[in-house]
């Protein structure tokens, strides 16, 4: 252990988080109490505490648009907030249960999984509106956005499957579909310079690693405990 370090508010359930490195401000959801937490990874501690955010899921910094995203599914809205400030910016309605949340750059693209709403929504960075929404034929899991494909993933959890996106259409462009031994694909976490994707086996207890270069699974390893997504790990 390097530090144990207090955040605010009750001890209830803490969900994504997104660090923003330049700044070193790290944007963590407290989902049980409907609050982002931003806390200074430099100096050890929290520098806000922010309202605002009933029942927040997915976070994530994108320091191009100075902008952190969250999802509050108890307002059915994505939120974006001012990275200097802190304040909210605006409140994009739209998905029945936002969750995971990806950025494609070239695009000034926001996509966020619709878990309930069986879809991934897209949202224009620069208006703050939705301009897309995927029908992906199964409950949105875990998005990301891969750097080397220019395409944004999604898991497609009671499909067993990932969605290939093109960021551009917005259309999906490939489905994969993942081995029994991955069951229930929820948690998605891409090493774009490596060409690998760990894909979490909610079901089956595994993490599966994907070669995304062949599109195939290279390695499954058995993890014994219900898990959400790859970050849990970390």
């Amino acid at each position: 252990m390097v530090a144990d370090l207090p955040l605010p508010g009750s001890a209830s359930r803490f969900d994504y988080q997104s660090l923003e490195s330049g700044t070193g401000r790290l944007f963590i959801s407290h989902m049980g109490a409907g609050q982002l937490v931003v806390f200074d990874v430099r100096a050890g501690h929290v520098i806000a505490n922010l309202d605002g955010f009933p029942t927040v899921t997915g976070v994530l910094a994108v320091p191009a648009e100075h902008r952190a995203y969250a999802s509050a599914t108890g307002d059915h809205a994505v939120v974006a907030v001012d990275d200097s400030t802190l304040q909210i910016v605006a409140r994009v309605p739209g998905p029945r249960f936002p969750d995971g949340i990806a950025y494609a750059p070239e695009e000034r693209r926001v996509f966020v999984s619709d878990e309930s709403g069986r879809r991934d929504v897209v949202i224009d960075a620069a208006t703050n509106t939705v301009v897309a929404q995927i029908e992906l034929g199964g409950e949105a899991g875990n998005t990301q956005y891969d750097i080397g494909s220019h395409c944004v993933i999604v898991a497609v959890q009671t499909a067993n499957q990932l969605a290939v996106i093109d960021p551009v259409t917005p259309t999906i462009v490939r489905r994969i579909t993942l081995d029994q031994a991955v069951r229930y694909p929820h948690g998605v976490f891409v090493d774009a310079s490596h060409r690998l994707a760990f894909i979490a086996g909610q079901e089956s207890g595994t993490l599966g690693v994907l070669d995304l270069r062949t599109l195939q699974l290279r390695q499954v390893l058995p993890i014994g405990l219900r898990v959400l997504t790859p970050a849990d790990f970390h």
